[in-house]
């Protein structure tokens, strides 16, 4: 009897570690005009096998521990016209899986015989070792699964760095050789007298009486006044009328 009393224990803890390391899967299955799919059966390949058919809310769920999973949705008069899931469970929890079904038509059994599963679960496990003899069935879970395809972001981003790098430095020397080619163009050529004058205003701060600006060069009057007549049409100085002189500044 202390056996039998040890054997049940042990099986009754053995029973509530697989219970509590298992995952709730829950969710709605909509067909493609985002109906409820009333009728359809929703069949996952754990062991054992788990059915369920919808009632008009189109809710589902199951108790499935870790691994691999393939959910079904399928009409339960022809379960060879199912659609699939994938299904990784890798920690306890509850996971919301909605599901999308093909809109096949079903006839019109009662609900009642609907959720007589005899048939239903004798066909589909039909279906399922037709599959299975395969290699790489979806219902195999001793076969490794393929690994995921993943988008390559990093590749993306480094692109799109690259693009605004390489556009960056194009923009750059657009706009430097802009400059020089408006510095060319600007470019105002001096002779001897007009560079004397000019120089000698920015030695008198940029700004100084024509007068004055005559008394500090060894030119005569006629040739400060024509230097400074074509500094002033080249853009290089202004001159202001005050009294009977003129002042010159730097432009």
């Amino acid at each position: 009897m202390r056996n039998g009393g040890g054997i049940l224990k042990l099986l009754f803890f053995l029973f509530l570690t697989q219970f509590a390391a298992s995952a709730m899967v829950y969710g709605f299955v909509y067909d493609y005009n985002l109906n409820p799919a009333r009728g359809y059966a929703v069949t996952v390949n754990s062991t054992p096998v788990q059915t369920i058919i919808l009632n008009d809310s189109g809710f589902y769920s199951f108790q499935l521990p870790d691994g691999y999973f393939m959910i079904s949705v399928y009409p339960p008069a022809a379960p060879q016209n199912a659609t699939f899931q994938n299904l990784t469970i890798e920690n306890n929890g509850s996971f919301e899986v909605d599901l999308l079904a093909f809109n096949f038509p079903i006839p019109n059994p009662s609900f009642d015989e609907l959720n007589n599963l005899s048939n239903v679960t004798s066909s589909f496990g039909n279906v399922s070792a037709s599959i299975s003899s395969l290699n790489g069935s979806p219902f195999n879970n001793s076969n490794p699964r393929p690994p995921p395809q993943f988008f390559p972001f990093d590749f993306l981003i480094l692109l799109i760095v690259a693009i605004f790098v390489v556009s960056v430095f194009v923009l750059f020397i657009l706009l430097r050789r802009r400059k020089s080619e408006s510095q060319n163009a600007g470019m105002v050529v001096l002779n001897g007298d007009e560079k004397l004058v000019l120089d000698k205003i920015r030695e008198l701060e940029g700004r100084t009486s024509q007068k004055d600006l005559r008394k500090n060069l060894s030119l005569s009057e006629s040739a400060v006044s024509l230097a400074l007549t074509s500094l002033e049409d080249k853009g290089l100085i202004v001159k202001i009328k005050k009294g009977r002189g003129n002042i010159v500044k730097i432009k």
